[in-house]
């Protein structure tokens, strides 16, 4: 059973999700919740310097980002254009055109 929160009375508090970036995690150290009702994640900002509603906005921000292999792609794109840029008229890369 969950702990109280001493603001809202109810159990607001969330397990820190998967992928919570170190730096936070240490912070909120030994603890592994996080509050949720509006005063909990308040109080929890004042004091720790993080929130609840911080953590799911940098992983959402993480999840956004392009993956290694996205980012390899793009690399090879770059490289055969780079062998002949007169192929590049109009073409971005990422763009998924393959220059002739």
């Amino acid at each position: 059973m969950r702990p109280s929160c001493s603001f809202c009375g109810k159990s607001c508090f969330a397990s820190l999700p998967k992928g919570t970036p170190f730096h936070i995690m240490s912070a909120y150290e030994p603890v592994t919740l996080a509050a949720t009702c509006m005063e909990g994640r308040a109080f929890e900002k004042t004091r720790i310097g993080y929130n609840y509603d911080d953590i799911r906005e940098f992983l959402e921000k993480r999840s956004k980002e392009p993956s290694k292999t996205e980012l390899f792609k793009l690399g090879q794109e770059v490289e055969e254009w780079l062998k002949d840029p007169s192929k590049l008229a109009g073409v971005k890369p990422g763009s998924g055109v393959k220059p002739d």
